[in-house]
């Protein structure tokens, strides 16, 4: 039944379309939503691989508070849990966070840093963006950033 503007429903009517609508609701949230991150069994099995030291889980809980997906959307949470997981896309995350002062304190060098280390494993997302941020950067800057890179890429370049 298609209604107009200028219709109004009767209660049946009503009745009917709110059941019809409650029941789709109910399937699209059984199958997990919208989030590829799905339901409270598979937030627990995150946190649970995530405290145990799964790089792979702990980028995943990062992308959950980051994104609010099962959780309270945190960027400083997402920060530290993209810092723990250690690997190329957390470190793009974290260059991109510190660029944009996302849950840490807007800091240019240590946004180059952490670009560098994901662009020394071949993300070209982060080449580019280090790129970018390089541009801004005075010659000090760049070259705290560089030995801030090498740190950075001793500690956490296998990208685990």
């Amino acid at each position: 039944m298609l209604i107009t503007v200028n219709q109004t429903l009767d209660s049946e009517a009503s009745v009917n379309i709110c059941k019809t609508f409650g029941v789709c609701v109910a399937i699209f949230l059984l199958l997990g939503g919208c989030s590829e991150f799905g339901d409270s069994r598979n937030l627990r099995r995150t946190l649970k691989g995530a405290n145990a030291g799964d790089a792979n889980a702990q980028y995943d809980l990062g992308m959950m508070y980051a994104d609010g997906i099962s959780v309270p959307q945190d960027d400083a949470e997402a920060v530290k849990w993209f810092r723990l997981a250690g690997e190329t896309d957390a470190q793009y995350n974290l260059g991109v966070m510190y660029a944009n002062g996302e849950g840490v304190p807007k800091d240019a060098v240590e946004a180059y840093a952490w670009l560098s280390v994901a662009a020394a494993q071949g993300l070209k997302d982060a080449a580019k963006t280090r790129d970018a941020a390089k541009e801004k950067l005075t010659p000090e800057q760049l070259k705290k950033g560089q030995r801030q890179a090498t740190e950075f890429f001793e500690r956490y370049g296998s990208g685990k």
